[in-house]
């Protein structure tokens, strides 16, 4: 599973629980009765009362949300390793809609104090401060808010709900169990048989993962990220409330964030509000005024246009606009291009 689409699963999961929780609570809240619960492992989030026993006070966040979304293969609590993906997520309570925009980890940019190089390396030298700089930097792009998502949180999801249940045909055994090691699992996982399987959170990574079987197309692979992903939600949906909080916590020790709880929490309702699923993307740079490929000593980089990207990438986050290809600028590209003696066409 591309490590992109990893950070979206277990950011959504993260989103829908804490959405569904605050419907709960509201649900709760309003029909003024007690309603007895599993003991919360999570600090700061009770039904009816806040750390300090005040009544919660759930409330729409206006405007626009960015909030900087780092993917890293690192242990909890390690944010010095380089970061694997890059995103940033929108709650435009303005528009009613949840956007991400991904910055491709090997786009070529100005690190503050380390010149340029991947950006990538911005969040080992500095950690998700220095990555939000060079976000500024770059593409004029101020955010505050950071999620440091660990990829080993998408088997605890799985895993804490249950599992899921996968038809698995006999051509894709094989290449399951070869993933199943890498992803934390044992022998004792393998899959022995095609047919209908309950599948664990090493199972459904290494499920999600294989490609080179039947038509071997990214397609094919994408269909089984979204029968995986069908599969979570379709669980989750049918999982009593009251659970939520422990589904939480085992997510918690993968995901480190400057956000408060109160402030994720009205997030989280706000997101309830808009109640729009349809998350509208955005790739940066875009293919058509970037161009990718070895660069000296510097291995593949993305070369960026970087005022059109930046453009594009407000307009999008802010505006509302969508990309029309048809208006950028080509002369402003191979001007972009000549200081790296690329030449474009």
């Amino acid at each position: 599973m591309k490590k992109r689409n990893i950070v979206i699963i277990i950011l959504l999961v993260f989103l829908l629980l804490i959405s569904s929780f605050v419907g709960y609570y509201i649900y709760a809240f309003y029909r003024d009765s007690h309603v007895a619960q599993e003991p919360n492992t999570i600090s700061n989030i009770d039904e009816e009362k806040d750390e300090n026993g005040e009544k919660l006070n759930l409330q729409e966040v206006k405007g626009i949300t960015n909030i900087l979304l780092i993917g890293s293969d690192a242990r909890p609590g390690d944010d010095t390793s380089r970061s694997d993906s890059i995103m940033i997520l929108t709650i435009d309570n303005v528009h009613k809609k949840i956007k991400t925009t991904s910055v491709q980890r090997d786009s070529y940019v100005n690190i503050p104090g380390h010149s340029q190089q991947k950006i990538n390396g911005a969040f080992a030298y500095g950690g998700a401060r220095l990555l939000e700089k060079t976000l500024e930097l770059n593409f004029k792009l101020k955010i505050d808010n950071y999620v440091i998502i660990n990829f080993d949180g998408f088997k605890n999801i799985i895993d804490a709900i249950g599992g899921i249940d996968v038809e698995i045909k006999d051509y894709e055994i094989n290449e399951i169990n070869k993933y199943i090691l890498d992803a934390g699992g044992s022998e004792s996982d393998f899959i022995k048989k095609p047919g209908d399987q309950h599948l664990n959170g090493s199972q459904s990574l290494s499920f999600s993962r294989i490609r080179k079987v039947g038509n071997g197309t990214t397609y094919e692979r994408d269909e089984r990220q979204r029968l995986v992903v069908s599969k979570l939600v379709d669980k989750l949906k049918s999982t009593n409330p009251l659970k939520y909080p422990s589904i939480l916590s085992s997510i918690f020790p993968y995901i480190k964030t400057n956000l408060g709880m109160s402030t994720i929490l009205n997030l989280a309702y706000t997101t309830y509000s808009i109640n729009n699923t349809n998350i509208e993307s955005l790739s940066i740079p875009l293919e058509q005024i970037s161009w990718g490929g070895v660069y000296g000593n510097k291995g593949w980089v993305f070369i960026m246009d970087k005022e059109q990207n930046a453009k594009i990438m407000k307009e999008f986050i802010f505006d509302d606009k969508k990309v029309d290809t048809s208006k950028l600028d080509y002369a402003s590209f191979r001007k972009a291009m000549a200081p790296y003696k690329i030449n474009i066409k």
